[in-house]
């Protein structure tokens, strides 16, 4: 049996996707778990983020350093483009 905590909101819009596929969370995790049993890798590729990155994804989640935009046009005003 396995337990997880999921924020809410999350598991709300994945589980509408899953419905979609027909499926359940249950299966899917299920399939993930086969998965990794088999193939003795991850489904996906997974890098453990560099000094640079893991920096700047500190000072974004603090909110430094980030441009919010209203539009494209905003956006490429902001660039400079």
């Amino acid at each position: 049996m396995l337990h997880i905590e999921i924020e809410s909101g999350l598991q709300q819009e994945a589980e509408q996707v899953f419905q979609e596929f027909g499926i359940s969370a249950d299966t899917l995790v299920t399939r993930l778990y086969e998965f990794v049993r088999t193939e003795h890798r991850l489904p996906t590729e997974l890098r453990v983020p560099n000094q640079l990155t893991r920096e700047t994804i500190e000072r974004a989640n603090a909110g430094l350093d980030v441009v919010s935009c209203s539009s494209a046009n905003d956006l490429y005003q902001k660039l400079g483009i």
